[in-house]
């Protein structure tokens, strides 16, 4: 019930403004005084209620039949059974001097200079 009550507290606020001037601007300079930290608390509570409500009812809605459940599972094994792409091939290994220039080229790595750099890097000499 708390949604509800904060909907009909907001539009009494914005009701009492204009009914009762002196009393909402009273109000209003006393909510003034509340620490930003007070208010940011109270603010992240009410959020977190809402969002977990929130959450909680669309879990709740989405229920998955075991039926679908079995489906998919078939799809995918029918996915694995078309076979996995192949691996590109190892690039072959490059001189110092290859490596280096690739290196220190300003222009994108080939893939044979990350492939070495891989290797290097795994051998433990960069």
């Amino acid at each position: 019930m708390p949604r509800p009550f904060m909907a009909f507290g907001v539009l009494a606020v914005m009701a009492w403004a204009p009914l009762d001037p002196i009393g909402f601007a009273e109000a209003m300079r006393v909510y003034a005084l509340v620490p930003e930290w007070l208010t940011g608390l109270l603010g992240g509570v009410a959020a977190f209620y809402f969002a977990a409500r929130h959450l909680e009812k669309r879990l709740d809605a989405k229920s998955v039949a075991p039926a679908e459940v079995a489906q998919v599972m078939a799809d995918v094994a029918a996915l694995k059974a078309m076979g996995a792409p192949t691996p590109p091939p190892e690039a072959a290994s490059m001189g110092d001097g290859d490596f280096r220039f690739a290196m220190s080229s300003p222009e994108p790595m080939p893939d044979g200079a990350i492939a070495e750099w891989n290797r290097r890097r795994k051998a433990g000499r960069h």
